[in-house]
């Protein structure tokens, strides 16, 4: 099943690949993620070096497609 998410401001929904890691305050239009440990949007704060983590293509994702302009439709009918 596929969560769809409304956020106040943007056209459209977004889904997110984990619900745990997003955070939606409706009444400031605030999107927040918390990134588990040892995932690709995790720096270690105790670290000195963060550079050398490896990466694990794991990073909470947040995704929506944005709808078609009257300008955008246009222009890909004139192209044609």
């Amino acid at each position: 099943m596929t969560i769809a998410w409304d956020v106040p401001g943007l056209p459209f929904t977004l889904s997110p690949s984990s619900d745990e890691a997003w955070t939606i305050d409706k009444a400031t239009a605030t999107v927040t993620a918390r990134a588990a440990a040892h995932s690709d949007i995790f720096i270690d704060p105790g670290s000195d070096n963060q550079l050398g983590s490896e990466s694990m293509l794991n990073a909470a994702t947040l995704l929506g497609v944005p709808p078609t302009t009257a300008t955008g439709a246009s222009c890909a009918s004139s192209s044609n």
